[in-house]
């Protein structure tokens, strides 16, 4: 069945933290979880940001224990390139996992995906 609920959000902001990059983030209601929402959500948000938007390069930060996120963010191709400390939702100054993806990698990854059969 098909409602107008929201049941989650994927963003693309500057994160002045991270020197301006631009930040993709997202967030799936509970219930809604695990059921692959966040990938393929963040994968059009990613394949708009390169395509329409032009942007060369996007990055994620994830809490260390959220593994859930982490693996959407390694699904979308994303790389590890170590560890960085910002504030969190809270302002508490946390270390995260900060991945980064560039259209470069992006567009490997679409023809690579294209020929797996």
């Amino acid at each position: 069945m098909q409602t107008d609920q929201c049941i989650g959000r994927v963003y693309l902001h500057s994160k002045p933290e991270l020197n301006g990059e631009i930040e993709i983030g997202y967030g799936i209601s509970g219930e809604y979880r695990n059921n692959g929402y966040a990938t393929e959500a963040a994968k059009s948000v990613l394949q708009f940001a390169f395509d329409n938007i032009g942007l060369d390069a996007l990055v994620a930060i994830v809490k260390p224990e959220n593994i859930a996120s982490r693996r959407v963010i390694e699904k979308l191709g994303f790389t590890h390139r170590g560890i960085r400390t910002v504030p969190d939702e809270n302002g508490m100054e946390c270390e995260f996992n900060y991945y980064r993806l560039s259209r470069n990698d992006q567009n490997r990854l679409k023809i690579n995906n294209s020929k797996t059969p």
